[in-house]
C-alpha cells in the first residue's frame, strides 16, 4: 500500500481505501448465509481487520473511507437487505449504500459527476 501510495503522489493522483463489510458481521445476514457457508453460530465482530487498516492509513496519511457504520445504521433503520443470501454478494441496495457512502466521504474536489 505504501508503494501504491508513493507512485499515485508521484502522478498526482488521489489515493483513498475502504474495507466492504462482510455480511457475517451482521446477525441477520449470517443467519441467512449458514446455509450457503456452513457456518455454526457465531458472529464475527466489525473489529480486528477494519481497526488495524484504519490505523494504518492514518499513519501513513491515507484517507480511510469506512463503510461499516453506514451498512450497521442501514441494518437498525430498514429490513431491506443488503446482501443476496445465496452467496453473500451486495444486493443493488448494497451497491447504492456503498456508492453513496463513498460518495458522500470523498472530498469535495473528489465529487465531480460528468
Amino acid at each position: 500500500l505504501r508503494l501504491l501510495q508513493k507512485v499515485l503522489e508521484e502522478k498526482n493522483i488521489d489515493f483513498q481505501i475502504t474495507l466492504i463489510p462482510q455480511p457475517w458481521q451482521f446477525a441477520e445476514e449470517q443467519n441467512a448465509l449458514k446455509p450457503f457457508y456452513g457456518f455454526k453460530d457465531f458472529l464475527l465482530p466489525r473489529g480486528g481487520l477494519e481497526d488495524h487498516l484504519h490505523h494504518f492509513c492514518h499513519q501513513q496519511g491515507i484517507p480511510f473511507l469506512p463503510l461499516y457504520p453506514a451498512f450497521a445504521q442501514h441494518k437498525v433503520t430498514s429490513s431491506e437487505r443488503l446482501y443476496f443470501t445465496f452467496d453473500g454478494h451486495w444486493t443493488p441496495a448494497g451497491h447504492r449504500l456503498a456508492a453513496q457512502t463513498i460518495f458522500d466521504l470523498l472530498p469535495p474536489q473528489n465529487q465531480a459527476i460528468e
